[in-house]
């Protein structure tokens, strides 16, 4: 398990290193000048400006900047804001717990949700339990997230006064919609693939002489079905977590929540280009590891899943 993890982790390295060159000069290729957002509503001139290019080393070429930019994220220093003057690792530090619970939040809602929604219809398959699932999976599945979002505030805020408008605070009650509608997306697709895993193992043999033996529906659910139908859930689980970090740059802004998807949109808006790098770079960290977290799981759960 060591040896595998530690493999893992040297073939990740490459990954990352793509990823921050990527980032780097996608961030770098966005049209328009950082400098003038250091002056805002100031008067500035064409040597004011120069200066202020030269200071933040934007007068030198690109690759010059990129070693000097990833030499210091592997000493753990992002820099700092071009706007705010503020430590980059610690704007981010600040706001990271809030898109970690929401992330959390919302993959609790996509498991809890989706599997069960899945089972069911696996299950009762082609009866009216079937059918209302997959119509509302479908329809999930379809409608834009940030679509989703507006009208559940309209509804359950504006309308119901059952959720605050602006989840501003720390208190359950303004995590709960957020999550629910990041969540909801999810929910459809890892429900409609539970349902096709499922599907698939109650066709196999050994299901069919569990059946035979006596043993309860319940329980060759559990058992024998479940455990190896979840192989694949537990994947796209896996690859929905990377995707709820990014609608939570949606989810975030929609309502007015503070965290990492916030400071993302206001970084673009002011072209704040360190903080905008280190977010996407540190996302994508995160990802490859819950990719790892993920491979391992599979292999605990399926001993055909061998250590290479």
């Amino acid at each position: 398990m060591t040896k595998y993890i530690i493999k893992r982790l040297i073939r990740s390295i490459p990954v990352i290193l793509i990823v921050s060159i990527v980032v780097y000069l996608m961030v770098d290729l966005l049209p328009g000048d950082p400098t003038l957002h250091m002056f805002s509503g100031q008067y500035i001139t064409a040597d004011t400006i120069a200066k202020a290019r030269e200071t933040l080393g934007l007068d030198q070429p690109v690759y010059v900047r990129y070693w000097k930019w990833f030499s210091g994220v592997l000493q753990g220093d992002f820099g700092e804001s071009i706007v705010s003057k503020r430590s980059v690792i610690m704007m981010i530090g600040s706001v990271f717990p809030r898109t970690i619970e929401l992330t959390f939040a919302a993959m609790l809602v996509t498991a809890v949700v989706g599997i069960s929604a899945g089972v069911l219809a696996a299950i009762y398959q082609n009866s009216w339990i079937d059918t209302v699932v997959m119509f509302f999976t479908s329809l999930g599945v379809a409608m834009p997230l940030f679509w989703v979002g507006l009208l559940a505030l309209l509804f359950f805020s504006v309308q119901l006064h059952w959720f605050p408008v602006a989840s501003t605070g720390n208190d359950l009650k303004s995590l709960i919609l957020p999550a629910l509608v990041l969540g909801f997306s999810s929910a459809c697709l890892v429900a409609r693939l539970t349902r096709s895993s499922v599907l698939q193992v109650l066709r196999e043999d050994y299901v069919t002489t569990a059946r035979s033996k006596g043993l309860r529906g319940q329980r060759v659910i559990g058992i024998h079905v479940l455990r190896n139908a979840f192989i694949p859930i537990l994947t796209v689980l896996g690859i929905q977590t990377g995707w709820l970090l990014g609608g939570a740059v949606i989810i975030e802004t929609v309502f007015a929540r503070p965290g990492l998807g916030k400071l993302s949109v206001e970084a673009i808006n002011q072209m704040d280009f360190p903080v905008l790098q280190a977010i996407v770079l540190f996302a994508a960290i995160l990802y490859v590891f819950i990719n790892l977290l993920v491979d391992i799981m599979n292999a605990m759960l399926d001993p055909r899943i061998r250590y290479d």
